[in-house]
């Protein structure tokens, strides 16, 4: 399986020349509402309120500081996520195959994606959650996909309000604590990026991992047919087994067409 991530041009390169791929902590997300379905209000009183509302941040940040979260879709021609994660048109989609990254493995993620699909919903969960059986899921040292912790994992990543829809997403998230010296613990091996505001997790991805590559309509390789080669040697330089795909408006829809640009270089 195929799943999809829209970056900018040179954060796909660093990608590509790293081999890895960046984790988030949720609390750096551009939703304010990240992680909060796990914790609504239990009561009115000021003083009670006050003190859960304390507890509820304190738990919060456990989670979010421990935990690191890779944001996927399952569709690279999507026109909002374009305009929104793509650089305006003018960035590039991955096409990262799931299971060769490991992203399918239950014993080194603590959400594989194929338990990662968001959950979108116009209401705003409200009530307690059922109380949880098996095992405890210790916050922080919890590796693996805890079975039978399901509602509380969906509620604490998983769960968005309606509106995200479009996104398509599915997450695959990785506990961040326990590592050594060289960044590694049982999820994998991370090296930390400083980036805008907060810090990526940066997984070192297995080979094969990443099998496509789209280039925005407004990406310099499609503004000129003497750029497709040059461009596009540069990322197969440093990928050399890349689908890659051009973007284009479809003539008869308000929908996005992609077509195959790799077959012309290989030819040469």
């Amino acid at each position: 399986m195929i799943l999809y991530k829209y970056m900018r041009a040179d954060a796909a390169k660093a990608i590509l020349s790293g081999r890895s791929i960046g984790f988030s902590n949720p609390h750096t997300f551009n939703d304010p509402f990240e992680l909060t379905a796990a914790y609504p209000p239990q009561v009115d009183l000021p003083i009670p309120s006050f003190l859960d509302s304390v507890q509820t941040w304190a738990k919060q940040s456990i989670w979010s500081e421990n935990h690191g979260v890779l944001c996927l879709t399952r569709n690279p021609l999507n026109p909002l996520m374009w305009a929104h994660y793509g650089d305006e048109h003018r960035g590039v989609v991955l096409g990262i195959d799931v299971e060769k990254s490991g992203f399918l493995d239950a014993q080194r993620c603590v959400v594989p994606a194929q338990y990662g699909n968001i959950i979108y919903t116009h209401t705003r969960p409200t009530h307690s959650m059922l109380p949880l059986k098996g095992i405890p899921i210790l916050v922080g040292h919890t590796h693996h996909y805890p079975a039978g912790h399901e509602e509380k994992l969906q509620r604490t990543f998983l769960q968005k309000p309606a509106c995200w829809a479009y996104e398509e997403e599915v997450r695959v998230v990785k506990c961040l604590s326990d590592r050594d010296n060289n960044g590694t613990n049982p999820s994998g091996t991370f090296k930390e990026i400083p980036a805008e505001n907060k810090t990526l997790f940066c997984y070192e991805l297995p080979e094969e991992s990443i099998k496509e590559i789209y280039f925005g309509m407004r990406h310099p390789l499609l503004q000129s047919s003497s750029a497709v080669s040059d461009v596009l040697q540069e990322y197969l330089e440093l990928y050399p087994n890349l689908t890659a795909y051009g973007c284009r408006l479809s003539p008869t829809t308000w929908n996005i067409d992609s077509f195959d640009i790799s077959k012309p270089l290989a030819d040469q």
